[in-house]
This record gives C-alpha cells, sequence and structure tokens, in this order.
C-alpha cells in the first residue's frame, strides 16, 4: 500500500513548505503539489516563486519521499487555474495516476500541518480498511476561535476520482466520498482518531498579505457564486 499526500498551494513560505513535508513524511509515500493561483484569486499567477518550489522540492528528497510537481500547463508563466474545482480535480486525477486503485490519497491544503503519533498504526488501519473507500481525520484549529471536527480528506484511489461543483466534492462515478451532507448522498466513512492523526489548521501564520489575498478570493467566491454549493 502507498500513500500520497496531495497538497494544493500557492506562494507559500519556504519554511512553511517544509514543515508541510515533515508533517506527512511519516506516513506518505509520494507528495504530488499543484502550483498556481486561481483565476479569481487578487493578481493571480499560474506558479510560484521558485524558491518555494525549490524549498518544496528539496524537503521531500530530504524525506525520502517521491515527488511529483504539478502545474497547470508547461512552460514559463502559465495562466492561473480557471477554479479551485478545476485544481482540485486535476490534483486527484494525477495523485490517482500515481497509484494503485487500493491505495489511498490524504488531502490537505498549506496551511494544514499533519501530526500522527503513530504513523505505522496510522498506515496499518488504512491498509486493513476494505469496506470503505473514505477516512475522516480530525482538523483542528485556535483563530479566531477555537475549533475541531471531522473532514473527509483521506480518500481511496479509485479510478475516476474527481472533484465537481464546489472544491469540497469529492467523487467517483456517481458516488460522494466527500460534500455537504445535506446535498449529497455521501457514502459512510471509516473514522481515524486524533492519536494516529490529526491536522492544524494555522492559516494565521501567513504573510498578511497572503492571508488577505485569501479572504478577497473567498469573497469573492461568494459573491460571484463561483461555485455550485447546492445539489
Amino acid at each position: 500500500m502507498r500513500i500520497a499526500a496531495c497538497l494544493s498551494w500557492y506562494d507559500e513560505e519556504p519554511a512553511a513548505l517544509c514543515r508541510w513535508v515533515a508533517g506527512v513524511a511519516s506516513f506518505a509515500d509520494i507528495v504530488v503539489a499543484v502550483d498556481g493561483a486561481y483565476y479569481h484569486y487578487p493578481d493571480a499567477r499560474g506558479d510560484s516563486p521558485e524558491e518555494q518550489r525549490y524549498a518544496l522540492y528539496q524537503a521531500c528528497g530530504e524525506h525520502g519521499l517521491d515527488f511529483q510537481e504539478v502545474d497547470r500547463e508547461p512552460g514559463p508563466n502559465p495562466a492561473p487555474w480557471p477554479s479551485e474545482v478545476d485544481k482540485r480535480a486535476t490534483e486527484l486525477a494525477i495523485a490517482v495516476s500515481m497509484v494503485e486503485p487500493e491505495d489511498w490519497l490524504v488531502r490537505l491544503d498549506a496551511d494544514e500541518f499533519a501530526h500522527s503519533a503513530d504513523p505505522e498504526a496510522l498506515r496499518w488501519l488504512l491498509e486493513a480498511t476494505r469496506e470503505v473507500d473514505v477516512c475522516t481525520f480530525e482538523l483542528y484549529g485556535e483563530l479566531p476561535n477555537p475549533f475541531r471536527f471531522p473532514i473527509r480528506r483521506i480518500l481511496r484511489a479509485l479510478p475516476g476520482l474527481t472533484c465537481e461543483g464546489a472544491h469540497y466534492v469529492a467523487k467517483a462515478g456517481q458516488r460522494y466520498l466527500a460534500g455537504h451532507p445535506e446535498w449529497h448522498p455521501i457514502e459512510q466513512a471509516q473514522a481515524i482518531g486524533p492519536s494516529l492523526l490529526e491536522v492544524e489548521h494555522r492559516h494565521q501564520d501567513r504573510p498578511p498579505a497572503r492571508e488577505a489575498g485569501r479572504r478577497a478570493y473567498y469573497k469573492q467566491l461568494n459573491e460571484l457564486e463561483l461555485e455550485r454549493v447546492g445539489p
């Protein structure tokens, strides 16, 4: 069994990217990193500065992880991604192509840092999981108020796995592995306890300009109704 850690990222501090890789290195075999801003992100570019990309590549090498870098298009100055959904669909498709259908994908953003107190037990549990194709881990953070909740971001590498309609949706054919419980017929999930894997959301550590860009993008996402949020 192999585990692919999937990273959707753009314009992150090299130190944060190295920390991200260190978090997944205890349980993952490969990092699939999809670079570039979304079209409606302020001053959007299709790729991040070279020193950031190199930091990610170097960190994966230091931890012995296979590394697959993905841009929207080859060559210099690629265009931004049309949408977050397009970028995440590509992330899933590339990751699925690099592993086998019985393997697993773990989806994390660049401001989400994994902690596993027992990575061997985590891998054993995933390898033993046969009845379901999606698992949850607990996502937690402190700002603006403390929160902790389970989230469906561990996905079996099923053929045709994609993102459709909204950035939090994951589906294979007509099967919804992740989505809104009131709008999508999501499948049963296996819960992964925090002693095996929990993920800390730390968007407050980003530089102020980067965090402002994130907020501006999601403001537009809501105002322009860029994603389908209903059935």
